[in-house]
């Protein structure tokens, strides 16, 4: 492996404050929606997520028996959240992140109707999912260099390092010690350097168009009740879910740490 030295200030994260470009949490079921279902879990969110600012859209063809989405927009028109309901899954996307406690309670709010109806022996849900998503820009696609984010780990195989500009990594693992009630978890990782069209949101001064380097991290976890005809009773609560997403969030805090340099660790205010 060639050893260079980290010239960090060259490659900044997502945002001055941190690198999480979203946040996606999700309920998944044993199996997928019925129309009946989908209609049913849409009737409830069209009810209470207005409140929240989430409204009906027809993105993705709201009302069509096979997908319901709600959206909310910042105040620039974009849009900072989404809730859909599709194939076996209710599932929020943040992509306007303000540190994990304030998004953990949004997204168990927006969730809570739906976490009140699980007792229903008719909506057997036996996941929760949480996906986070962070990035890291070089505004001079030439200037970059791997190790101005990434240092050698358990997860990068050597060659990456040597790779230049362009490469991706995939992986996928299974862990059963995970506590009760869950009998098991998976991690999906998926790293990409790639360059891209810069937009106006990660510009940074420069004209939209041009070309950045982007390191990207997309990190999917999924707990999991064993699928047994006579499993115990899954007991669903705003409580039991929020302590397993912090359980989730420390697990992908934990790979974060062990993927990046020491010194963009402390600028994403991670370094402990």
């Amino acid at each position: 492996m060639t050893n260079r030295k980290c010239a960090v200030a060259d490659t900044r994260p997502y945002t001055e404050a941190h690198a999480v470009v979203w946040v996606d949490i999700a309920i998944i079921f044993e199996r997928k929606l019925s129309s009946k279902q989908l209609r049913r879990l849409g009737a409830v969110f069209n009810k209470a997520l207005p409140e929240l600012g989430l409204v009906a859209s027809d993105v993705d063809g709201h009302g069509d028996g096979r997908r319901f989405v709600f959206s909310k927009k910042g105040e620039d028109g974009s849009v900072t959240e989404t809730l859909h309901i599709h194939d076996n899954f209710v599932h929020v996307l943040q992509s306007e992140y303000r540190g994990w406690t304030v998004t953990r309670d949004s997204a168990i709010e927006r969730l809570a109707p739906l976490i009140a109806l699980l007792p229903d022996a008719e909506l057997p849900a036996g996941c929760l999912g949480m996906a986070f998503r962070d990035a890291f820009l070089q505004d001079e696609p030439k200037k970059y260099d791997i190790v101005d984010v990434f240092k050698p780990n358990i997860y990068l195989p050597r060659f990456v390092f040597d790779a230049g500009r362009l490469w991706d990594i995939r992986l996928e693992w299974r862990e059963s010690d995970v506590p009760k009630p869950w009998e098991g978890a998976v991690s999906r990782l998926s790293v990409d350097a790639e360059v891209r069209r810069a937009s106006p949101k990660v510009a940074d001064g420069k004209k939209s168009g041009q070309f950045l380097h982007v390191s990207e991290i997309t990190h999917r976890q999924q707990v999991m009740v064993r699928k047994l005809k006579e499993k115990p009773q899954l007991s669903w609560s705003v409580d039991m879910v929020r302590d397993w997403l912090d359980y989730l969030h420390d697990r992908n805090k934990a790979l974060i740490n062990e993927l990046l340099t020491d010194a963009m660790l402390e600028r994403i205010g991670l370094k402990e």
